[in-house]
């Protein structure tokens, strides 16, 4: 006696049915986003993880923290590419499905940029004060800065957007966005800002 899922799969005994097939479904081609132009739709002031704590060597485990001001775009719009190689901007956002919890989410781009603790010379020591959270925690941390340094990249950056005087300016600004490879797969490249 046959199952009823034999009975679906099977049209005759030993005889398997047609099955149709389709193309794949396009994947994501990122290199299409090189020289990309995206809008600056938010900036944020972030405490993280310091995985360079002595600025060279990766760190995934170090507990240090440092302040970022972190620099993320708009959605970006599918991009395509037409018969004739002309390259086509959609209206609709690129979307993926995030691997660990299923949410569909769209493809926004960051940059984190370091900030500096504001250093008190005459106590020779941070100036720290009270920080609140946006979820309503609080903690007494360094005091951030924006070094003036030549080698700071936020400094440069702020400077490259003509908005020294005022880092709150970059919002609406237009960036470019670039293709940097990976480190450990040559085969791979991230979408990034370019800062420099």
């Amino acid at each position: 006696m046959e199952t009823q899922t034999e009975d679906v799969i099977k049209t005759k005994e030993n005889e398997m049915p047609e099955i149709e097939t389709q193309e794949s479904r396009p994947g994501f081609e990122n290199s299409l986003y090189e020289g990309y132009r995206a809008k600056i739709a938010n900036i944020e002031l972030k405490y993280v993880q310091n995985c360079f704590p002595d600025g060279v060597t990766y760190n995934p485990n170090s507990i240090e923290k440092k302040w970022v001001l972190r620099i993320s775009t708009e959605p970006l719009k599918v991009l395509e590419q037409s018969e004739n190689g002309e390259i086509v901007r959609s209206a609709d956002d690129v979307e993926f499905r995030d691997s660990e919890t299923g949410e569909v989410r769209k493809m926004i781009i960051y940059t984190d940029l370091n900030m500096q603790n504001k250093f008190d010379y005459d106590k020779n020591d941070v100036v720290k004060s009270m920080h609140t959270f946006p979820d309503g925690k609080s903690e007494v941390l360094p005091v951030p800065v924006i070094s003036k340094a030549p080698k700071a990249n936020l400094w440069k950056f702020l400077g490259k957007m003509k908005c020294q005087d005022d880092y709150r300016k970059l919002k609406g600004m237009a960036v470019t966005l670039t293709l940097n490879p990976s480190k450990s797969d040559p085969e791979k490249s991230y979408i990034n800002i370019v800062t420099k």
